[in-house]
């Protein structure tokens, strides 16, 4: 008791030196918000910030203050030290209100108590190292009417002692290891209101410099002297009935604070009033708590709230029209801003993004996609940025969904679930680029492709042809876009046949690209690279024709055939071409179907077969395929003698010739190969090979197997 007598005792006197020496400045009453931090700034030196909240019906009959003495005290020898604070900086803004309150936000006669200037103030305290530093600073009454219909006073705390002032603190350690230290300044805006039976999400935000942890927690509101206003009792002040520091405005467990957030939930399902709350954040290093920072909020419950109506995104773009509201971006933009009606609590909008998803044109859930508020004030924002994981380069739509009712107004009504936008892309170069044909050249091994853009196109004031750089061909395995991945080549230059208009647009008749080589059936896709764009720009995808005899039995009157369905046009009519030299073709047979059965010619030959279809404008030839009009079972003999006396030396195989392609394999008797040739030509001399007995098996051109057996026999040599 003597220490803490001593201790104000103190107080007083350093007080009344104060003023002998600085004099008593001009001061406004009736403060609605006060708030202390401080920085460091060298060894045991730190700036002590002071932000003090005037009413404007305060200030239009006294004048403000110019400097504000602060009490830094601790229990090291019972340290108190007195610190001015000057005026260094004045806010005009106006503490922000929803749109649900009718308000004039100025000084004017009419205004609410809530409409403030701010006014910061800073001075420096250097400090002995002591573990348990309070800067600390009261002013006039906590006692304030306010009037939104009705005139009312603070319903959770009774003010009966005219000496329960505006109380702020804030704390720190000041003891080795810890000197260097800034306390947290805590984000939230200043004195709020709310509206009576609404849901909220109030944030109640801070940041430390340092990156320290923060903790935050519900506290009582204190007196001028620190002491918690809970200690009291009627009459002298305190909480009345059914109101307590963690439940101050009486809805029991429903209100709540999460300690790492600061996020507060409530509904506000109290009576009409005004209500003291205070949150206190601490500050920790190491696991040790090495400050803190205290802010008392004033806050007013009021049923005069006007607008019901629930939030909803706003169509930046009204020329468009469509079920939802629809937000364009710019080719080769990143991302979109989205417009909501009207300003969303902050806290009620998960960090996680969980609250909203966006959806791709094909309706699937986009991955690494960042969504999050932007231009945040007060705690409460009215756009949302869509960053997109690219680069938009192309004409396209997006859904952005609000999946949980988690999204709250100022006002405290909800953006319901199931809420949408469509996010579209606009302005990027539209080239409907067509692949009119794909045809094998002259029966040769090379594809030529023809394509063109059938529609003029806008270039984005381009000024010449030269703005095409190059072409690229590329071969797809199916008709799926991502199969299109082996790089043929590319064509240099601009397309052929390039007019330009007077409009900067460009008419491109057909292109062509040849020298392709085959290898089966191909579906090809045409790209257009632009200087100074980074848009591909896809043609369709047709496949050429691969035309294959399936069976040439030579004993039978005719050969199947099968060829790979064009796609270039709808419902083809396949022409069965047949020639005898490659250069004059005639028709055989017609077909609607991608096969047929083609009977053999009589005479002896070979004979050239190929496929042709055409819409009339365009004309597409498969390859050539070929067989011997006459047909020849293999004549394998089942001995030779490659002794060297130039009789019987070699494998020799009758009617090879009317196979071309053969390809042979010979085994021993334990199944080891001993020889293999493609396009076998009769030969095998059996060097390095012993005599006996051995395997052979024979692929036709036809994919026929023919197998048997062959003896080896060198010896008795010839007797001549």
């Amino acid at each position: 008791m003597q220490q803490v007598f001593l201790k104000n005792l103190l107080k007083i006197g350093v007080f009344l030196l104060a003023f002998i020496f600085v004099g008593t400045p001009a001061k406004a009453d009736h403060i609605v918000e006060m708030r202390l931090s401080y920085k460091h700034i060298s060894g045991s030196t730190y700036q002590v910030n002071g932000i003090l909240a005037i009413p404007c019906e305060e200030l239009k009959v006294r004048s403000v203050r110019d400097s504000i003495p602060v009490i830094a005290s601790s229990s090291c020898s019972g340290s108190v030290i007195t610190t001015w604070l000057f005026l260094d900086k004045l806010d005009s803004g106006i503490v922000d209100l929803p749109s649900c309150i009718d308000h004039e936000a100025s000084c004017e006669p009419k205004s609410l108590i809530f409409d403030s200037y701010f006014y910061h103030y800073s001075g420096e305290v250097t400090l002995a190292e002591c573990s348990d530093w309070i800067i600390s600073y009261n002013d006039n009454q906590k006692r304030v009417n306010f009037k939104i219909g009705v005139t009312s006073i603070t319903k959770n705390i009774n003010f009966q002692s005219s000496s329960i002032k505006y109380y702020a603190e804030c704390t720190l350690d000041n003891t080795s290891g810890n000197l260097i230290n800034s306390s947290p300044v805590f984000e939230t805006g200043f004195n709020k209101i709310f509206c009576k039976d609404k849901y909220y999400d109030w944030l109640i935000s801070a940041f430390d410099e340092d990156g320290d942890e923060l903790k935050y927690s519900l506290e009582s509101c204190k007196t001028e002297d620190g002491v918690d206003v809970s200690s009291f009792s009627t009459p002298q002040g305190g909480y009345n009935s059914d109101y307590s520091p963690l439940d101050p405005l009486g809805i029991g467990a429903s209100f709540s604070i999460d300690d790492q957030t600061g996020l507060i939930s409530f509904t506000a399902s109290c009576p009409e009033g005004a209500y003291w709350l205070a949150v206190k954040v601490e500050e920790s290093r190491n696991g040790k708590v090495i400050g803190s920072a205290r802010a008392e909020y004033w806050v007013v419950v009021s049923s005069e709230c006007t607008n019901g109506d629930s939030p909803v995104f706003v169509d930046l773009n009204p020329a468009i029209n469509g079920p939802s509201p629809r937000v364009t971006a710019e080719c080769f933009s990143d991302h979109f801003i989205v417009e909501i009606d009207q300003r969303i609590q902050y806290g009620s909008w998960a960090t996680d993004t969980s609250d909203v998803q966006l959806l791709d044109s094909d309706g699937n859930e986009m991955d690494d996609v960042l969504i999050y508020p932007i231009n945040v004030e007060d705690n409460a924002f009215t756009q949302l940025r869509v960053d997109m994981p690219f680069e938009m380069d192309q004409n396209d739509c997006y859904e952005l969904y609000i999946r949980n009712d988690g999204l709250y107004s100022l006002c405290g009504t909800q953006m319901p679930a199931g809420s949408l936008v469509t996010l579209c892309v606009t302005s990027c170069v539209t080239m409907p680029i067509t692949i009119n044909n794909v045809s094998v050249d002259e029966c040769g091994l090379t594809h030529t492709i023809i394509w063109e853009l059938k529609d003029s196109v806008d270039l984005l004031n381009t000024d010449n042809i030269e703005s095409f750089k190059y072409w690229e061909i590329y071969a797809c395995e199916n008709a799926l876009e991502e199969s299109c991945t082996e790089y043929i080549g590319k064509t240099n230059g601009p397309p052929n046949n390039v007019t330009p208009t007077t409009d900067q647009y460009l008419a491109i008749d057909n292109h062509t690209t040849s020298n392709i080589a085959i290898d089966g059936a191909t579906n090809y896709r045409v790209i257009a690279k632009i200087n100074g764009l980074t848009t591909q720009l896809y043609s369709n995808m047709v496949n050429s024709i691969l035309l294959e005899i399936t069976d040439n039995t030579p004993d039978l009157d005719y050969a199947e055939l099968a060829w790979s369905p064009y796609n270039a046009w709808a419902d083809p009519v396949y022409e069965i071409e047949m020639s005898t030299d490659e250069a004059n073709w005639i028709t055989a047979e017609t077909s609607s179907n991608p096969f047929f059965s083609l009977e053999k010619p009589g005479e002896i030959g070979t004979v050239f077969i190929r496929i042709k279809t055409t819409d009339g404008e365009y004309t597409s030839y498969s390859n050539c395929v070929s067989y011997d009009g006459s047909g020849s079972e293999l004549i394998v003999p089942d001995i030779f003698t490659p002794n060297g006396d130039g009789v019987n030396d070699l494998f020799e195989i009758g009617n090879l010739k009317y196979w071309p392609g053969t390809y042979v394999t010979i085994y021993n008797r334990w199944g080891e190969t001993v020889y293999k040739q493609e396009n076998y030509q009769s030969t095998w001399s059996a060097k390095r090979v012993s005599d006996g007995i051995y395997f052979y098996v024979f692929y036709l051109n036809n994919r026929t197997k023919v197998s048997g057996y062959v003896t080896i026999m060198r010896y008795p040599l010839s007797l001549h």
